[in-house]
């Protein structure tokens, strides 16, 4: 049996699917060490933050969908991507 995978899912995850996004704000959320730094030095905005507190909540997993996604070659049987496909660069699109 397969994956059934959302990328580019941002704030609207699939339940039951794995979920990707590129959101830097997924990597402070799962690194306890530089989101507080962020915060002690300013860099978040009140709605960054209550995004990353979301994140923390909800199960979404750092992917470029430009480059890899961080799952074995031919183990996908669904791949769901909505509004996602506008946000690239021409280059990146074409990979």
């Amino acid at each position: 049996m397969g994956y059934q995978i959302n990328i580019g899912c941002g704030q609207k995850p699939t339940e039951g699917w794995i979920n990707f996004d590129n959101s830097p704000a997924i990597k402070l959320a799962k690194s306890p060490l530089k989101l507080r730094l962020a915060k002690m030095f300013g860099l978040l905005t009140k709605l960054q933050i209550e995004n990353i507190e979301w994140l923390k909540k909800n199960t979404i997993e750092y992917a470029d969908a430009t480059t890899k996604i961080p799952l074995l070659d031919n183990s996908v049987i669904t791949l769901y991507s909505s509004h996602m496909f506008e946000h690239l660069s021409r280059d990146g699109a074409v990979r």
